[in-house]
């Protein structure tokens, strides 16, 4: 059975068919559907199935894991293995696929953007209806374009729809980053003016785009900016106020300690700390499904493959404590049918790796932890670390402290990664910071216990994958990136 999104059961509905069979109904095109409010639901829902497509859902999590200091990887890996060794090439699949279904879903949501305007149904000008599936759409887009760029660097921006068949429309260039997150804070900013705090129903609360998540991920999108070259005088500022603001939403609020497994416990998750997870039927996670199994042990089932595994770094952070609540989720599993590997994250493999939880995009302990960053940067490194201190408080770890803004940075940064572990994060703080060659990111592989991972200077260009060459030989306007052949 191949595992689909919970929005496209609710799609189902409507249709009255057989919803696992069926392809995205954002497929049907302007022409012959949103005639009315219903099919305007059915599309927007539609469209957050592209975090569901094997791509995304591997690619943001088990590539992005992968490709850190978090993991080591398991010889039957061969994607995985070139990225943890930064060995990545112009034919690399996953750099391919995660390319192409992106501009799929960025495709989908410019077709909501562009025709809900224009239908006309007295119910979508109720409860500012129209307004709100349009945000939809528009924070959808701007995410994508905002996770693109992260792998990419440079990529087209897309915003209009097209049929047309001449090379000058549809052999699109790439766009320089700063045109790109000027794009991404257009979208995401007017997603937060018209998004609901919540909804009826803390499913879609959580399981949908609300002003919270808007916010949420503004407050990244400026903080990475304000780390780059072209970076604007206020960006560590907007960082730490659109954090403030999801921090002060009652909305959220982080888990207990004694709850803490619960963020990925099927039947347990939509917790006051989640800000955005994606909706997911619970079926058996073994029947198909390439994210989960990229984490799992072997004993979990025939497609279990162990394949992305702690490093000896992380294992040695989180062992500093052993009282550290983040320990739960590492289990433990037999290095005799696991290549000789003990340790796997938990997060992905509930119940022995019967049930498929959730995927987390965000959850407020990676916002309080993007607003420590921002605070750092503007010279308030006691209110910094008195925030890392709150995510220890949670994990039952004591106090830091730091003299220095370089060791509140390095204090901050290693509570992002045991904290945040195979959340599809770290490999993004790692490529945030361009200063001296990524400096940051070559000292962090230093020391993660698998020779392979470490990264010299000629290496750092692997910080950014490369335009897939299918891609280039269908659009003689794409430009590769540098480092790659």
């Amino acid at each position: 059975m191949k595992n689909k999104i919970l929005y496209i059961t609710l799609i189902g509905l409507i249709f009255s068919c057989n919803v696992l069979d069926q392809e995205p109904i954002s497929d049907i095109t302007g022409d012959n559907f949103f005639q009315n409010e219903g099919q305007v639901f059915a599309a927007v829902s539609g469209a957050y199935d592209i975090f569901q497509a094997n791509t995304f859902g591997r690619d943001f999590f088990a590539s992005a894991s992968a490709s850190s200091d978090e993991s080591t990887t398991a010889p039957s890996g061969g994607n995985n293995n070139r990225a943890n060794a930064h060995q990545v090439n112009a034919d690399h699949g996953p750099a391919r696929d995660l390319w192409r279904e992106g501009y799929q879903g960025i495709l989908r949501v410019n077709d909501i953007i562009e025709n809900v305007p224009s239908v006309n149904d007295q119910a979508l000008d109720l409860d500012n209806l129209r307004e709100k599936y349009i945000a939809e759409a528009k924070f959808i887009r701007g995410f994508l374009f905002y996770r693109l760029s992260i792998w990419y660097g440079e990529i087209p921006i897309i915003t209009k729809t097209t049929k047309s068949t001449d090379p000058d429309v549809i052999f699109v260039s790439r766009d320089p980053l700063p045109d790109v997150y000027a794009q991404v804070i257009s979208d995401l900013e007017a997603a937060a003016e018209d998004l609901p705090e919540t909804y009826s129903s803390e499913l879609f609360t959580r399981g949908r785009a609300t002003k919270g998540t808007a916010q949420a991920v503004l407050a990244k999108v400026y903080l990475r900016r304000a780390y780059s070259d072209f970076s604007e005088p206020n960006d560590f500022q907007q960082a730490a106020d659109y954090a403030k603001l999801v921090m002060d939403s009652d909305v959220y609020e982080l888990v207990p300690n004694a709850e803490y497994a619960s963020i990925w416990t099927v039947g347990q998750q939509l917790t006051s700390e989640s800000i955005w997870e994606l909706l997911t039927e619970t079926v058996e996670v073994n029947r198909g499904d390439d994210l989960y199994r990229e984490f799992e042990r072997q004993e979990n089932g025939a497609r279990a493959r162990a394949r992305i595994l702690p490093s000896p770094k992380l294992l040695d952070m989180l062992n500093e404590n052993p009282n550290d609540v983040r320990l739960t989720m590492i289990g433990d599993m037999d290095p005799d049918e696991n290549f000789g590997f003990e340790k796997y994250t938990t997060k992905f493999n509930i119940n022995g790796g019967i049930d498929m939880p959730n995927q987390i995009y965000l959850r407020l302990a990676d916002i309080i932890l993007v607003r420590a960053l921002a605070l750092n940067e503007l010279g308030q490194t006691d209110d910094a670390i008195d925030l890392v201190n709150d995510i220890r408080d949670r994990a039952g770890i004591p106090d830091v402290s730091a003299a220095t803004k370089e060791e509140a940075f390095d204090l901050i940064m290693n509570e992002r990664l045991m904290e945040l572990n195979f959340e599809g994060k770290r490999w993004y703080d790692l490529s945030m910071i361009p200063d001296n060659n990524y400096e940051f990111a070559r000292t962090e592989f230093e020391d993660t216990g698998d020779t392979r991972s470490q990264m010299d200077e000629s290496e750092v260009y692997q910080l950014r994958w490369p335009i897939n060459n299918r891609e280039l030989d269908l659009n003689t306007n794409l430009v590769q990136n540098p480092g790659y052949l």
